[in-house]
């Protein structure tokens, strides 16, 4: 028996997030990351809203103060799933650029680029 480690909730998102990313196109891996870090964001801020909203009572003030360090959470794991998506999508582009200049060295077709994503509109 091996001993595995347990990580927390929000990092398995972000390696998640990172593992589909890592798959997809450069444009694919940051429009990925956009769409994903807004559901996160604004679907975490509605969650809290609702939570906070059937609150009423006497201890109402320190429900509210527990429900939003929860808020900052979500805001958190969306910046971290955007910034994780804008730099993949960066490396991926470059490495499609530099893979371009090796391809007009060699006359060999590589993979899709940039240019050949603006040739193909």
């Amino acid at each position: 028996m091996g001993y595995r480690r347990r990580s927390s909730d929000s990092s398995q998102i972000i390696r998640h997030c990172i593992a589909i990313m890592s798959r997809l196109t450069w444009l694919g891996a940051l429009t990925f990351g956009i769409v994903t870090s807004a559901m996160i964001y604004f679907g975490g801020h509605a969650l809290v809203d609702s939570f906070s909203s059937v609150n009423q009572g006497l201890y109402a003030p320190l429900v509210d103060t527990i429900i939003g360090a929860r808020a900052r959470i979500f805001d958190r794991i969306a910046q971290a799933v955007l910034l994780v998506s804008c730099v993949i999508a960066a490396f991926k582009l470059i490495f499609g650029l530099a893979s371009l200049t090796r391809e007009q060295q060699s006359g060999v077709k590589t993979g899709t680029t940039l240019l050949s994503l603006f040739f193909r509109y």
